[in-house]
């Protein structure tokens, strides 16, 4: 399953970032891209290249270890060897 959501994020990111002027032409002009952006189109191939990067450690189970709190030390375990 992690594959089938890989598979539809990745290309769904790569066609965001490819359409990105005719998905401009439909949506119009961001008031908040245009404000700290600078423009719409930068903010759509950010979005596209954020669900790219995101996206392509979902399948390897990244964010299910950190969910679960799996091998991550806390602070409070950390032991020491003075005697």
């Amino acid at each position: 399953m992690h594959f089938l959501y890989w598979f539809l994020i990745i290309w769904g990111g790569i066609a965001i970032i490819r359409f990105r002027y005719q998905i401009h032409n439909q949506t119009g002009d961001w008031a908040w891209a245009e404000e700290y952006v600078g423009w719409t189109v930068n903010a759509l191939v950010l979005i596209g290249m954020l669900m790219i990067g995101v996206w392509t450690a979902y399948p390897f189970w990244v964010f299910d270890t950190v969910s679960n709190h799996g091998n991550i030390p806390s602070l409070g375990t950390v032991s020491s060897n003075k005697q």
